[in-house]
């Protein structure tokens, strides 16, 4: 037989950065926002994580550090992972405390192209992120060893002051918090500017036209 040939199609990136400076007075700040708990929409539970009330945390001064280096960021993700001429900016922008026994539910980010989530408090003894593959769940085989071919989870331990950027449709999770301590962290989600697509491909969106 002769040497076979295996080629990786369409992997998902995950791009971690490490922020540079002390984030300590910002942390303070994120730890005494008002917070809804429950979760949000039609995902509810007395198990699951809170949200910030504020959901535009990045337009608040106190913020203005972090998120110089996040926007930063998208644009190098953007320009250099994606290879892509649009600009993508961020739009919405939370925090998230998950505290002792509590969990944040597998979901997507909807009208985002890249989501980000940068730690303020998390190390090994609070829950990973975990992602999930669109993957065929209705059929399970018996793996001898697992691989990035046939496993539809991934584990990603994180520390604070990491931040992760990854496409939003990656459905993603955090299990159970068993720690003492609170998990706590800031999420966006990023948008382009001006138009989307291409006009020659027929795709094309003038995103400035449809505002009046």
């Amino acid at each position: 037989m002769a040497n076979p040939e295996l080629i990786q199609l369409f992997p998902n990136p995950i791009l971690i950065l490490k922020y540079p400076n002390d984030f300590s007075e910002e942390l303070e700040f994120v730890k005494n926002l008002q917070y809804r708990g429950k979760g949000i929409g039609e995902y509810q539970s007395d198990s699951l994580n809170r949200q910030s009330m504020e959901t535009f945390l990045f337009d608040l001064p106190e913020l203005k550090r972090i998120k110089d280096f996040c926007t930063a960021s998208v644009e190098m993700f953007a320009d250099q992972v994606l290879q892509t001429s649009d600009k993508l900016f961020i739009t919405q922008c939370w925090s998230n405390i998950t505290r002792k026994g509590e969990r944040h539910h597998e979901h997507t980010h909807p009208n985002s192209i890249i989501s980000g989530v940068f730690y303020f408090q998390n190390n090994s003894k609070l829950p990973p992120i975990r992602f999930r593959r669109d993957f065929n769940k209705e059929l399970t085989l018996n793996h001898k060893v697992k691989n990035n071919f046939n496993s539809d989870t991934y584990i990603l331990p994180t520390e604070s002051g990491e931040l992760l950027l990854f496409p939003s449709t990656l459905e993603h999770s955090v299990l159970e918090n068993k720690g003492e301590e609170d998990r706590i962290s800031i999420s966006f989600n990023t948008f382009t500017k001006g138009s989307i697509g291409s006009i020659e491909d027929l795709t094309y969106i003038p995103i400035d036209r449809c505002i009046e």
